[in-house]
C-alpha cells in the first residue's frame, strides 16, 4: 500500500515537475507586417487611451471600454473570436464585423495601421 502512494507521489511530483518546464512568459505573438513601436505610437494618434486602460499611459481611465492590460493572455478578442492576430486586425478596422455592437468605434483604422496597433497590442504586460 504504501509503496503504491509512495509511487503516485513521484510520479505526481515529476509531472509537476514537467509542466513547470515551460516557462511563466506566454508564447511571443508576431503579427505579419505589423511593428510594435509603430503601433505605440498609432494608439497614441488615436488617443486609445481616453476609453481604454493602456499601461505606461498615465491619462489612461479604462472607465469607458476594457483595458488592454495583459492583451496577449486574453482568449477572446471583444468576447466573440479567439484572440489571434487576424481577428485583433479585423476587429481595429471594423469593429462590428467580429462583434456587432461593441460599442467600440469605427475609427478608419486601415490594414496597415491595424497591423502596427495588433503587433503592439501582443505586447502589452500587466499595470505598471
Amino acid at each position: 500500500m504504501w509503496r503504491r502512494i509512495s509511487v503516485a507521489a513521484v510520479g505526481l511530483g515529476m509531472l509537476a515537475f514537467a509542466a513547470g518546464c515551460g516557462g511563466d512568459d506566454p508564447e511571443t505573438i508576431e503579427v505579419d507586417g505589423g511593428d510594435p513601436a509603430i503601433g505605440e505610437e498609432l494608439v497614441v494618434s488615436y488617443d486609445c487611451a481616453s476609453c481604454h486602460y493602456i499601461p505606461g499611459f498615465p491619462e489612461s481611465s479604462g472607465h469607458d471600454a476594457p483595458g488592454l492590460q495583459l492583451w496577449p493572455n486574453r482568449a477572446f478578442v471583444a468576447g466573440a473570436a479567439p484572440n489571434r492576430p487576424e481577428n485583433v486586425i479585423s476587429f481595429l478596422m471594423e469593429p462590428d464585423s467580429i462583434q456587432p455592437g461593441s460599442g467600440m468605434p469605427n475609427l478608419g483604422i486601415s490594414e496597415e495601421e491595424a497591423r502596427h496597433i495588433a503587433a503592439y497590442l501582443f505586447t502589452i504586460g500587466g499595470p505598471e
